[in-house]
């Protein structure tokens, strides 16, 4: 928060309309990190509850996972030839 303050300080020194714009994009950059933040929170318990759900230690869900990965890069590769 630091940072941005500084940056829209010195922007408001040069050019007021730059240092309003620029504020504008990092208010949406704040929102699309906010929500990804929610995202990972969201991801992490669906990613806990299932690996609970189907009675996995976390060493079989990363094999799962990298298995799951293999599968999916070698159907793509298949798709794009």
């Amino acid at each position: 928060m630091r940072f941005q303050n500084i940056v829209v300080s010195i922007a408001f020194k040069r050019d007021s309309e730059t240092a309003k714009e620029l504020h504008k994009k990092i208010s949406i950059f704040n929102i699309i990190l906010k929500f990804l933040e929610q995202m990972i929170v969201w991801h992490k318990a669906l990613v806990e509850k299932t690996r609970i759900k189907l009675n996995l230690s976390y060493y079989q869900l990363y094999w799962v996972c990298f298995i799951k990965g293999v599968v999916v890069c070698y159907i793509l590769m298949l798709f794009s030839k």
